[in-house]
């Protein structure tokens, strides 16, 4: 509609466009789709000086009532509602036409209107509808995305109806000059609610591509498939958690929900990088990979048959059958000890001095003399801790910066600007010996320092790792607070980290 203003009185008017202009900024700033649908409602009955109103958004086709807010019944439960866009019902015929309806006494329509009062509500809570007006949501553009309704316009804002008698006192019609002022409201409101719906979106798709993303690289070492989720939920978790500390060591660290959003995303981005890490690495199980070991057995059982026709013709005419016996043996208890010391677990000085032993063996085959462990099967053997090697744990250490690199060309905005930081961060430790930069803690920003507790914690308890079993919560935390003793973790955080339980958020208590 064309918003006339000539028939209002100055005073009036600049007075209710200084009131739009405030709620304009205040709308404008506000991107929170549940908080900005309360603020409209809210603005407006205090424009209009309303008891009641509520908003329908435009959806697939319907109104879907949005909110409610009603001043005497504070506190009722109210749902959810469905209307169609047509001409029947009051919001319905707004809906439809783009036209406002301003009724004096819902009671008492005229009966050529076309559209009808449902009075179910009122019968339902005792309330008593009386004057409504019920304005379309235009954008810019010129669509309808939803309807204002404003329930019984009164002389004092601040009063209740809770009584026949204030209904009668207090309630009055809504004026021409509230149609203007309500319209323009409504399509400020529109214009805010817009932008709210279109930053959602763009968030959303934004959430949808780093979750996709996170789902394609762990999809390329699928045991720890999940694993950057339950990351992302701890940090969530965590940062609530510090919020409510009002005394302590935390009292005034404080995330905005922007920076909460910030520490989710991180966190389900932290090992991004791995995209640059050769999959054989990223996934090795054991200390040989399965190749290597294959080969390995099959130099065994040459020599086995080689050793075994030289005692036969070292002792020929004589009784083979126990000489076999014994080299199989020999050979097969070769085999099974270095199938022992394949798997990743720490390693006896015995057993590094028998495989050191053993690789000192040399064969003849075809005149060429040949190791029975090569160079690279020995390193991989004596590994110490893991599966593996210095070369390969600097590469698989590397994704740290290539997530950080591939994280730094994303333009996150302010809000989000320190998304490739904490990443690249959270493997440092507070006493300098993490990597890549080899900072200490106060170098170390504390959302980095919080996800080097939950990735360390997560990887603890995980049960879908092939190279160890899910340790129980009482020794993942024994085993996290030692790390904080040895100086590797923030020890403060380490220990709300577990006061809190914060750990609840993705494993139960120990039975």
């Amino acid at each position: 509609m064309d918003l006339k203003l000539d028939n209002i009185p100055k005073e009036e008017l600049v007075r209710n466009l200084k009131y739009l202009y405030e709620i304009g900024i205040a709308l404008g700033a506000e991107r929170d789709l549940g908080k900005l649908l309360d603020s409209i409602l809210f603005y407006a009955r205090k424009l209009l000086s309303s008891d009641a109103g509520s908003i329908y958004l435009v959806e697939d086709g319907f109104l879907k009532l949005a909110i409610v807010q009603n001043d005497t019944l504070k506190g009722y439960p109210f749902k959810g509602a469905t209307i169609p866009i047509n001409k029947n019902s009051i919001a319905g015929y707004v809906a439809s036409t783009g036209r406002l309806v301003n009724i004096e006494d819902v009671y008492n329509m005229p009966k050529d209107l076309g559209f009808h009062f449902d009075p179910g509500f009122d019968k339902k809570t005792g309330y008593t509808t009386r004057s409504m007006l019920t304005l379309p949501m235009v954008t810019k553009k010129g669509e309808i995305i939803g309807v204002l309704q404003l329930i019984n316009r009164k002389k004092v804002f601040e009063k209740t109806l809770d009584s026949r008698e204030s209904l009668e006192k207090l309630v009055i019609p809504f004026t021409k000059t509230d149609e203007v002022i309500g319209q323009a409201m409504a399509n400020q409101a529109a214009v805010a609610l817009e932008n709210s719906l279109l930053y959602n979106e763009i968030k959303e798709l934004l959430r949808g591509f780093i979750q996709a993303s996170s789902r394609a690289i762990e999809s390329r070492d699928p045991p720890t498939m999940g694993h950057s989720s339950r990351v992302s939920r701890l940090l969530v978790a965590f940062a609530r958690t510090i919020n409510q500390e009002k005394s302590g060591k935390f009292k005034d660290v404080e995330f905005s929900e922007d920076e909460i959003e910030e520490l989710e995303y991180a966190g389900i981005l932290h090992d991004f990088g791995k995209i640059g890490v050769r999959e054989k690495v990223l996934t090795k199980p054991t200390r040989l990979y399965p190749e290597q070991l294959k080969v390995i057995k099959e130099r065994l059982s040459k020599i086995r048959w080689m050793e075994a026709f030289r005692k036969l013709l070292d002792k020929a005419g004589v009784d083979f059958s126990e000489e076999l016996r014994k080299i199989s043996e020999n050979f097969q208890s070769l085999a099974s000890f270095i199938e022992s010391v394949n798997v990743p677990r720490p390693l006896k000085e015995e057993e590094k001095r028998r495989i050191l032993d053993i690789a000192k063996r040399r064969f003849e085959e075809d005149g060429v003399e040949k190791c029975l462990i090569e160079e690279d099967e020995l390193k991989n053997l004596l590994i110490d801790r893991g599966t593996l090697n210095q070369e390969e744990r600097r590469e698989m250490e590397s994704h740290v910066e290539h997530s950080y690199r591939f994280l730094s060309q994303i333009p996150w905005g302010k809000e989000k600007a320190k998304i490739p930081e904490i990443v690249y961060q959270h493997h440092e430790r507070v006493d300098g010996s993490g990597y890549p930069r080899g900072l200490k803690k106060d170098e170390i920003l504390i959302q980095s320092r919080m996800m080097a507790i939950v990735d360390i914690f997560d990887a603890l308890v995980a049960s879908d790792r092939p190279y160890k079993k899910a340790l129980p919560l009482s020794l993942a935390l024994k085993i996290i607070r030692e790390e904080a003793e040895a100086g590797h973790l923030d020890k403060d955080l380490v220990e709300l980290f577990i006061e809190k339980k914060v750990y609840r958020e993705i494993c139960q208590e120990d039975e």
